[in-house]
């Protein structure tokens, strides 16, 4: 499909030859918006059923996020069951997929003790005198780098805790917080960076909990931050493809706010976005960036000038759109007559 055949108008357009160019990798700035800039909530009413049944097969641990940004347990998921002496129980959901409220199954080994719930289960969980310490985010890398899921969050980077009670429920509280935000073109990478010296990212959360179950203080685990940012990435090397994103980060306030950074997979070019102005990222919160576009980033309605050497980049269906709209509107004479580049297929 190439991106004249969505232009129709009464006048005649002689389409330009399509040509493929790609620019060399350079970084420009501006600033978001503050308005931009809003605030969500994620409700906090899961309760989990923990029911003392044999242990099944140990699957890998996920969640996902559902309408209404209400977390929902997928099949796999699985909780550490923490006593006062360190001994961590895995156990795995059996029932409640897809909702909200979920029943998990295992053996527990000190029954008649206090127990502590963490998703998602990591054996390296423990639970001490003054605070306990949670491990979430890949082995590897933790949250520092996270994998871009469509609508939702990566797999991974969501962290959860409660006190089981003597019915054996547990009313898990958020650990973390969200940004979120919509990309209108592929991505290679998005980054985003707090201004000030804190991390955002870590491979353990340390946490303590009040008599009721509800978390009172929360912070990294990791005595040597990796960095001050968190980047997300695609799947197994694959581009981030335009649509909206959740990065998890720890809950905290961004004093000198935070800056983003989104590299395209079509130009290799790199934008960027400063936030000046503090944000607080609240525990159980998403933190709405809004829409990033590469009319945002640079004030053009394509990436490149529409000459050979350097053409427009016509990447997505809603560029061909946005396209046709201008050559049969008041900016016809603008773009009528330039160079264009399909730089992929578009359905």
């Amino acid at each position: 499909m190439k991106a004249y055949d969505f232009i129709k108008s009464g006048r005649v357009c002689h389409p330009a030859t399509i040509f493929q160019f790609i620019l060399l990798a350079a970084v420009s700035c501006t600033v978001i918006p503050d308005e931009q800039i809003t605030d969500e909530t994620i409700p906090e009413s899961t309760r989990t059923d923990c029911v003392l049944t044999a242990i099944a097969e140990e699957p890998d641990t996920k969640a996902a996020l559902g309408s209404g940004n209400i977390v929902k347990w997928q099949e796999g998921d699985a909780i550490s069951l923490i006593s006062d002496t360190d001994v961590n129980d895995r156990f795995i959901l059996s029932g409640g997929e897809g909702t909200a409220s979920g029943t998990f199954s295992g053996e527990l080994s000190n029954p008649t003790l206090s127990h502590i719930g963490i998703f998602p289960y990591n054996a390296a969980n423990i639970c001490g005198i003054g605070s306990n310490v949670a491990f979430w985010g890949s082995e590897d890398d933790g949250t520092y780098i996270q994998t871009a899921t469509k609508d939702g969050f990566d797999p991974l980077a969501c962290v959860m805790a409660g006190t089981m009670d003597s019915s054996n429920n547990i009313a898990f509280k958020n650990l973390c917080s969200y940004f979120k935000l919509t990309v209108d073109f592929p991505c290679t990478s998005i980054v985003i960076t707090n201004n000030a010296s804190s991390p955002l990212a870590s491979k353990s959360v340390m946490f303590t909990l009040d008599e009721d179950g509800l978390p009172v203080t929360i912070s990294s685990g990791d005595l040597m931050p990796e960095s001050y940012s968190v980047t997300l990435v695609g799947k197994e090397g694959a581009e981030i493809a335009p649509g909206t994103y959740l990065i998890a980060a720890l809950p905290q306030t961004l004093s000198s706010g935070f800056t983003v950074s989104m590299t395209s997979a079509v130009n290799g070019e790199t934008y960027t976005k400063r936030a000046e102005k503090s944000a607080k990222l609240k525990r159980s919160g998403i933190l709405n960036l809004g829409e990033f576009s590469i009319k945002f980033f640079t004030g053009k309605e394509f990436e490149g000038s529409g000459t050979k050497a350097d053409p427009y980049k016509i990447t997505t269906l809603n560029d061909l759109l946005r396209l046709a709209d201008l050559v049969n509107g008041d900016q016809h004479d603008t773009y009528c007559g330039k160079v264009y580049a399909q730089t992929r297929d578009i359905d």
